[in-house]
């Protein structure tokens, strides 16, 4: 990350506020997703959720997965209300750090710093 934020060419002031931002949106997205594996492990049975993680299902996937995990309706519908519960707060996660960098960095450097966190994700 230090790498990046040298890139950017940023102040010691923006460095610091941008590190701060990054390192909470992280803690935040990682509670998130602890949240997110509570609430799957109160639905599934063990194996269920073994194969589930394994299996890291895409939406257009979820279907066939429950079929083979031999899911029920009632798992069935609780599971799609988790994900689109933490799909929704992923999202609104996302968009504050996005407000939060962009009150610090200006819109050149939120640009560069975009495409490289984009190049860094898609590697």
């Amino acid at each position: 990350m230090d790498a990046i934020l040298q890139q950017l060419g940023l102040s010691e002031d923006q460095k610091s506020q941008v590190k701060a931002i990054l390192k909470d949106a992280q803690m935040q997205q990682k509670s998130l997703n602890e949240d997110k594996q509570a609430r799957l492990q109160a639905v599934f049975t063990a194996d269920q959720m073994t194969k589930f993680v394994a299996a890291h299902p895409k939406r257009r996937q979820m279907a066939t997965l429950f079929q083979q995990l031999g899911v029920n309706d009632s798992q069935k519908t609780q599971v799609e209300t988790i994900l689109k519960d933490e799909y929704m707060k992923e999202k609104a996660l996302k968009e504050d750090r996005q407000a939060r960098l962009q009150a610090v960095l200006t819109p050149d450097q939120m640009v560069n710093f975009e495409a490289m966190e984009h190049r860094r994700q898609h590697k």
